[in-house]
């Protein structure tokens, strides 16, 4: 029977529903079904009329039917929990309580599975709604409790994710996962010292549970047990080789490993990953793109950040100002909380595709379905990065850009989009992939609508000098303590003001004050706070600091423009590798080059030389976002010009037939 036919069915049993006649109902439906008209929609209306007949085994058969043909569907699974509810109660009436227990039971177990499936797709609200409805069935039961948490955290709402899971650990105490998911809810908050705890229990109750050691491991490193927590990561990397990305990889990036070590650990990476990797046919044919080197361009920018990120600082103003005639950029946005920067930034793209819910394969199949001639990846090894997805290449050109400071170590990605400053010539060595040096800086800055107005130089009023740096606690080494510690005290009465968010950890700040004691410094001159709740009130802070510090070797790059846009300068240190050089770029692009040094000494006596002269602090606040402003550094269409012919030079060596062209 032809699709006309069977539809001309289900209308007539709808007609026939819609007037209380549901037997006659069921033989239309019941005729489509043997024609071959099996849907969910379907069985749920079969469903629905088995329901008015008080037939409610056949009902649940055929909500059962819907979700065996579609898993993913939400519909029969709300059907089959809401029936499984009513006719719990109706046996409970009669006095039939092990029936109403098992019926209820069913209901939990319905809604239960309905948000696994969900949170298996990353539609974290939509199992959250599940996971509510399923612990009013059940409250007694752990895990929904923990699964509810987990939603919670994977929407930022994460004092409620912690209250959820910690109730799932009190119904069961012994349960690795709960404990797991506990310290990853706690590390994410800053309170790696209160995560270590039920990272430890999670360990100890399931040796085998790799992610829990890696956790433990990156929660012991940030409180700066360094070599202990080498050693759990090894432990862990052991049992699961991607254990490596989270502290083998990017450790050392943060710390003072040598730019060799980094570079070889990668690759390493790199080559087993793209060793394991095995295309499909599909992936293995050759690319339909046409190589003409002067049409027009579809660019992917894959990313987790395209939400409030400093990421989002940097690729705004490329997006927005794109030449649509020569460029069309395509987002896959990789975000599994859209906030108002995420509508923002979609706004400006020219196609956007979620990508939480598309697995390795199903990505790479999209970017190819989507013709993208250039896929350039934003993440590198970061939270959230779908690296592994491009260890088979998914377009002509492959580049990595802005989120992360070094190689990706993977073959199949072409391209590193930089600059001659962050990465002079010599850098290859350090890179898997070529590099493309733009002329003019390697990204521009979107200043924050949000910023308040320059405030006044705040040793005027203080009558001392302060000190700043709102960096990643990650960033700030031993090493730079003693910098920093040599600076207080070559400035009588000056004090330092830190913020990050890992200084909402108790420990953190009792192992930072323990740092600067030993240089001489009490705890009186270093002011630490943690993190600030909302944008505004993190940049007026800026207003408490005359000079701000870079880290070193890994330099800032939001927080480093964040500060010259309200007003503090920054001196920098300048190293031999990009994370140490970015500091260099920026200040080079906005006329700074005075505050980058090459060495500690410079660097104290340049930080020191600005706190003596609190006139001339004074004026350079006073013009500094009038400066920063008619920069290159926020010049958009000129930095989105120099990129486009970027990409330009890119295309043109795929189009030759190679890769071969070079910045």
């Amino acid at each position: 029977m032809s699709d006309p036919e069977i539809a001309a069915l289900v209308e007539r049993g709808v007609a026939q529903q819609r007037a209380g006649q549901h037997k006659l109902a069921l033989q239309f439906f019941q005729q489509a079904l043997q024609r071959g008209g099996a849907s969910v929609a379907l069985w749920c209306r079969i469903g629905e009329c088995w329901e008015q007949l008080k037939d409610f085994q056949r009902a649940d058969g055929a909500y059962v039917a819907a979700i065996e043909l579609d898993p993913t569907a939400s519909e029969p699974y709300l059907k089959a929990s809401e029936l499984a509810r009513r006719t719990s109660l109706l046996a409970a009436r009669v006095g039939q309580a092990a029936t109403a227990r098992e019926l209820s039971h069913a209901a939990y177990q319905y809604l239960y599975s309905l948000g696994a499936r969900q949170v298996h797709r990353g539609e974290w609200h939509e199992a959250e709604a599940a996971f509510l409805k399923a612990r009013a069935i059940e409250p007694a039961n752990w895990s929904v409790h923990v699964d509810l948490g987990q939603c919670l955290y994977r929407t930022a709402r994460h004092r409620a994710a912690e209250e959820s899971i910690r109730e799932g650990l009190r119904l069961a105490p012994r349960q690795a996962m709960a404990h797991y998911h506990l310290g990853i809810v706690l590390l994410r908050q800053g309170r790696p010292s209160e995560a270590e705890e039920p990272l430890r229990a999670a360990v100890t109750l399931d040796p085998a549970l790799a992610q829990a050691r890696t956790a433990l491991a990156e929660a012991i490193r940030l409180q700066g047990r360094v070599e202990e927590a080498e050693t759990l990561y090894r432990a862990a990397a052991a049992a699961d080789p991607e254990a490596e990305r989270g502290l083998y990889l990017s450790g050392p990036v943060y710390e003072e490993a040598g730019a060799d070590e980094i570079h070889r650990r990668h690759r390493a990476w790199g080559e087993r990953v793209v060793a394991a990797a095995r295309p499909s046919a599909d992936e293995a044919a050759p690319f339909a793109n046409a190589r003409d080197p002067g049409r027009r361009l579809r660019v992917g920018y894959l990313s987790p950040d395209f939400k409030t990120h400093s990421v989002a600082y940097f690729i705004e103003p490329l997006l927005a100002c794109h030449d649509r005639d020569t460029v069309e950029p395509v987002c896959y946005a990789e975000v599994a909380s859209p906030d108002a920067t995420t509508e923002r930034l979609k706004a400006l793209a020219g196609l956007w595709r979620p990508t939480t819910r598309l697995d390795d394969a199903a990505l790479r199949r999209q970017i190819r379905e989507d013709g993208i001639d250039i896929l350039i990846d934003l993440a590198g090894h970061t939270d959230g990065n779908r690296l592994r997805a491009l260890a088979i290449r998914p377009a002509p050109v492959v580049a990595s850009w802005l989120g992360y400071p070094t190689t990706t170590g993977l073959a199949t990605v072409d391209w590193r989009i930089t600059d001659a400053v962050a990465d002079p010539p010599g850098a290859e060595a350090q890179h898997v992939e070529r590099l493309l040096r733009l002329d003019g800086g390697f990204l521009c800055f979107r200043p924050p609508e949000e910023a308040p107005d320059v405030a006044p130089l705040p040793a005027a009023a203080a009558g001392r000098v302060t000190f700043g740096s709102f960096n990643n606690l990650l960033k700030v080494t031993p090493a730079v303590v003693a910098a920093w510690a040599a600076l207080l005290r070559a400035v009588p009465g000056s004090r330092l003001l830190l913020k990050a968010l890992l200084l909402r950890d108790p420990a953190a700040q009792k192992r930072l004050h323990g740092l600067f004691a030993a240089h001489g410094i009490p705890a009186e001159r270093v002011e630490l706070r943690g993190g600030t709740n909302d944008q505004a009130s993190h940049l007026a802070m800026y207003g408490e600091v005359d000079l701000a510090l870079d880290t070193f070797p890994y330099n800032g790059t939001a927080t480093t423009c964040e500060a010259l846009w309200m007003g503090v300068p920054v001196v920098t240190l300048a190293g031999d590798r990009h994370a140490a050089r970015v500091g260099r770029s920026l200040l080079h692009r906005v006329g700074l080059d005075e505050l980058v040094h090459a060495d500690v000494a410079g660097y104290v006596a340049c930080a020191a030389r600005l706190a003596g002269d609190l006139p001339g602090l004074a004026a350079r606040r006073a013009g500094l976002r009038r400066q920063v402003a008619g920069s290159a550094l926020c010049d958009g269409p000129g930095f989105a010009r120099a990129f486009e012919a970027g990409l330009r030079r890119m295309w043109a060596g795929w189009c030759a037939g190679s890769q071969a062209i070079r910045a």
